[in-house]
Order: C-alpha cells, then sequence, then structure tokens
C-alpha cells in the first residue's frame, strides 16, 4: 500500500505543468537586453556585423545592460548604464498593456512597440530602412527576478 502511495505522488508530481510565472507576472522581473540581431548585417564604425547590441562600442545605451522595468501601476522604464542614456528621462506618460502574452508599449497614448513574452524571454522586432536597404533588428530580453 505504501509502494502504492509513493507512486502515485509521484506520478501526481510529475505530470503537474509548470507555473511560468515571468510571462504571467511580468512586474515581479527586469527584462534585461540579451541579444539584438540585425539582419542583413550592417555595416557600424567600418566593419559588417549583426551584433547590433554590441556594434556601437560597450558605452552604448544597448550595450550597457538596457533594461525594461513594467510597474504594476502600467507604467514603464527603462534603463541602461551607458554614458549619455540617462539623459533619456522617463516619464509617466510611458505605459503598458498585456494581452495574451504581446505587451503594447505607449507613450503619450500612442502604441510605439510590441513585445511578446514567452516564459523567461522577451522579444521586439523593429525594421528600418537606410540607403534603400530594409533591416530587421530582433532584440531578446531575459527576465531577472527583483
Amino acid at each position: 500500500m505504501k509502494r502504492l502511495i509513493l507512486f502515485i505522488c509521484v506520478c501526481s508530481f510529475l505530470s503537474c505543468k509548470k507555473n511560468n510565472k515571468a510571462e504571467e507576472n511580468i512586474t515581479d522581473y527586469y527584462w534585461v537586453l540579451k541579444t539584438a540581431v540585425i539582419t542583413p548585417a550592417k555595416i557600424i564604425n567600418g566593419k559588417s556585423t549583426t551584433d547590433y547590441k554590441n556594434a556601437l562600442g560597450e558605452g552604448s545605451c544597448l550595450a550597457s545592460n538596457y533594461t525594461f522595468n513594467f510597474l504594476s501601476t502600467g507604467i514603464y522604464q527603462v534603463s541602461s548604464n551607458g554614458s549619455l542614456c540617462d539623459m533619456v528621462a522617463n516619464n509617466n506618460d510611458q505605459k503598458w498593456s498585456k494581452d495574451g502574452n504581446v505587451i503594447t508599449l505607449l507613450n503619450n497614448y500612442a502604441a510605439i512597440k510590441q513585445l511578446t513574452v514567452s516564459g523567461n524571454v522577451m522579444l521586439q522586432t523593429t525594421s528600418f530602412t537606410e540607403n534603400n536597404v530594409n533591416y530587421n533588428i530582433i532584440y531578446t530580453y531575459s527576465a531577472i527576478k527583483k
């Protein structure tokens, strides 16, 4: 009988779905930029690269602990340790909303960015055209518990 109870407990434990709290409770985490990949490769500082995060050097905002912080009040903040990054002030007009796994960032009530969150990873995709070349950048953020 003891073996049967032990067997049922083990099966119950193994069958439980893991609850991924970072995806469900984004305000409990800082979302730190890990990679920014640009395609096609772009010439930056005389070198062809797909590493957009580090291409501008160690002191750039993206390369210096670029982080999103989603507050439970519906406001988001962006921070970085780069040398000139503190010149951009956060304000109360920076709002966020979440619908399923899509996070929409608003500034002055206009949608400016959409991000998707899956587990402990958040992705942002942007595009721009320069010199008749279309570039895409995929930013990947990791959740770090506050």
